[in-house]
């Protein structure tokens, strides 16, 4: 059972989509990443990181289906009893998770 996802939104943020994947590796149990049809090679770092790591899910929507759309969408893909949202810009402390539970 997976007890912690993280849900990771995602649209265009090649800048910082690296750091906050790494931010979020071993933080909890599922890592979703919702991409927002980036265009700017987004997408390529998602799913890299999804192939490399098997706690990581890359799901990326053909079309841009709006922010809070693609809000909802990760929280809908997420299978763990708690769920914590962050942005792709948003890079978190080392066990901030699991201190939050």
């Amino acid at each position: 059972m997976i007890k912690t996802s993280i849900a990771i939104t995602v649209y265009n943020e090649i800048r910082f989509i690296e750091k906050t994947i790494q931010s979020a590796i071993g933080e909890a149990d599922e890592i979703i990443l919702c991409d927002n049809a980036s265009t700017d090679g987004t997408s390529d770092i998602c799913s890299d990181y999804a192939r490399e790591f098997p706690e990581v899910r890359n799901i990326r929507h053909l079309i841009n289906l709006g922010a809070g759309e693609n809000f909802t969408a990760s929280i809908n893909l997420a299978t763990g009893q708690y769920i914590r949202l962050i942005g792709a810009h948003d890079m978190i402390s080392r066990f901030s998770t699991r201190s939050m539970l």
